[in-house]
């Protein structure tokens, strides 16, 4: 069988190559091993395929994820994970003392290799701009507030900390050419879905901002090279581009009084210190 030419499928479908397959799954997370034979002299090419042979040198992925219902996990983020090569030892011929092979059996384990998701609280307080304000004293003299009596109130955000195993940093998603590194100090352009767990949570335009990825360099036994990403996304509820302004005062419809900058009187032409991209392709990428 010629290795060049035989897509990785067949192996799968075919009664001569294909052996036997189990799954084991736990509570968090489920695998699978495959055993498939080929002809003694493509095992290593074989191997190599399967365990590098997927996107960005990601092992193949697990072929039967569709008969795995998805109350079981998802079948389809299993991916090849590790191999081991053995002789099948009911085919081979004795040459003298020596024994040559004719077949192998590849066993292959499949895990899950997913994005880890981690979230952090934090928040800051903001002071409120008094203007305007009262307290309901006794002395109706004794109600203005001042501006050194000014109570601040939190304001709940946090951090969500993406990490994953082996990553494509870069690619063209929707005709578009990125790269992970682009979205360093940027927000998000417009909102974001992001789901985990079966969980959903739509965060506004704006009020997403990446940190610098930490990457961590990884490399294949035949030396092809990957990147452990870890990636720090925070969220304001406030927004990226808006801040409080000392004279704008609180309401109850305007809540806090944050406003926007802009270059021109009539605020038509809005400044952004902080840039705005389009978050999908990096989404994407971590598979939300």
């Amino acid at each position: 069988m010629d290795t060049g030419s035989v897509k990785y499928q067949e192996y799968f479908e075919a009664d001569e190559t294909f052996d036997s397959h189990s799954i084991q799954i736990g509570r968090t997370s489920g695998s699978a091993t495959v055993s498939i034979q080929c002809r003694w002299e493509d095992r290593f090419a074989i191997a190599q395929d399967i365990l590098e042979g997927g996107l960005g040198h990601t092992g193949r992925q697990y072929p039967f994820a569709g008969d795995i219902p998805g109350a079981l996990g998802n079948g389809s983020k299993w991916y090849a994970e590790s191999v081991s090569i053995s002789p099948m030892p009911t085919r081979y011929k004795r040459t003298g003392q020596a024994i040559e092979y004719e077949k192998a059996v590849i066993q292959i384990t499949y895990a899950q290799m997913q994005t880890e998701v981690s979230f952090e609280s934090t928040g800051q307080f903001v002071t409120v701009n008094p203007i305007g304000l009262f307290w309901n004293l006794p002395n109706a003299d004794e109600r203005q507030i001042a501006p050194e009596e000014a109570p601040g109130v939190f304001i709940a955000s946090h951090d969500i900390t993406l990490t994953h195993p082996h990553l494509q940093i870069s690619g063209h998603t929707n005709g578009v050419t990125w790269n992970i590194c682009d979205f360093e100090g940027a927000c998000n352009e417009s909102a974001c879905s992001l789901t985990f767990n079966g969980v959903t949570r739509t965060y506004p335009a704006e009020t997403l901002l990446c940190s610098s990825p930490s990457l961590r360099v990884g490399c294949t036994l035949s030396g092809a090279g990957f990147f452990q990403v870890s990636l720090k996304i925070s969220y304001n509820p406030i927004g990226h581009n808006q801040w409080i302004h000392p004279r704008q005062t609180v309401s109850e419809d305007a809540g806090m009084g944050f406003v926007k900058m802009f270059k021109d009187k009539d605020c038509t032409q809005q400044v952004k210190p902080v840039r705005t991209m389009d978050f999908s392709p990096l989404l994407t990428a971590f598979g939300l």
